[in-house]
C-alpha cells in the first residue's frame, strides 16, 4: 500500500508540473482535474499530501493577485503544519525571495531533514554563506553532496565543478569531476 501511495503521489506531482508548464489553459485544467481524480481516494483516506494538492487545485474563481498570494501562503502554512516537505520548501522559498533569510533557513533545514533534495541544496548554500544561520561550510557541503546524490541537478554541477577546480575543500580530481559530470546526462534529474 505504501509503495502504491508513493507512486500515485509521484505521478500526481509529474502531472502537476506538466500543468504548470502548459500554455493551453483548457489542457492545464484537464490535467488538474485528472490529478484531483487520481488523488481523491488517497485524500479520502486522510493522506495529507493528497489533501494538500487537491485543495490547492480546487479554486474555480480567478482571484486578484493580492488574494492569490494570501491563499497561496495560507495553503503553504497549512501544508507545512501537516509536515509536507514540498509545502515546507515552498514556504521557505517564499520567505527567501522576500529576503527574510532568518525565516527561510529553518524551514529549508526542516524540509532537508525530511529528505527534500531542493531543500538540501538551499540549506547547504545557506550554511556555506551564513545566510540566515551560523556559517558551517562543512555541514553545507555535506548537504549539497546529499542533494547531488538525490539527483538534484544544480548540486551535481556544483560537485563536478568543485572537484574540477579543487574548490570548497575538495581535492582537484578530474576523475571525480567527470563522474559527477556524467550524472548530468541522467534522465531522472531534479531541476530547479
Amino acid at each position: 500500500m505504501y509503495e502504491e501511495k508513493s507512486l500515485t503521489l509521484k505521478e500526481a506531482q509529474k502531472l502537476l508540473d506538466a500543468s504548470w508548464h502548459c500554455s493551453n489553459a483548457e489542457l492545464a485544467s484537464s490535467l488538474q482535474n485528472w490529478i484531483i481524480e487520481l488523488l481523491q481516494p488517497l485524500a479520502s483516506n486522510g493522506v495529507a499530501e493528497a489533501q494538500y494538492i487537491i485543495t490547492s487545485l480546487e479554486d474555480s474563481e480567478e482571484p486578484n493577485e493580492e488574494e492569490f498570494v494570501r491563499r497561496y501562503t495560507e495553503r503553504l502554512q497549512e501544508g507545512a503544519e501537516a509536515e509536507i516537505p514540498e509545502a515546507i520548501f515552498y514556504l521557505a522559498h517564499s520567505y527567501w525571495e522576500n529576503g527574510n533569510y532568518e525565516k527561510s533557513a529553518p524551514l529549508y533545514q526542516k524540509a532537508a531533514a525530511a529528505g527534500h533534495a531542493y531543500s538540501k541544496w538551499c540549506y547547504g548554500l545557506d550554511l556555506i554563506s551564513g545566510r540566515g544561520v551560523n556559517q558551517d561550510g562543512s555541514a553545507g557541503l555535506k548537504l549539497i553532496e546529499e542533494a547531488a546524490k538525490l539527483k538534484f541537478e544544480a548540486a551535481i554541477q556544483f560537485m563536478s565543478d568543485a572537484f574540477a577546480l579543487g574548490k570548497y575543500g575538495f581535492p582537484k580530481d578530474e576523475s571525480a569531476a567527470a563522474i559527477w559530470q556524467r550524472e548530468l546526462s541522467s534522465g531522472d534529474l531534479i531541476g530547479l
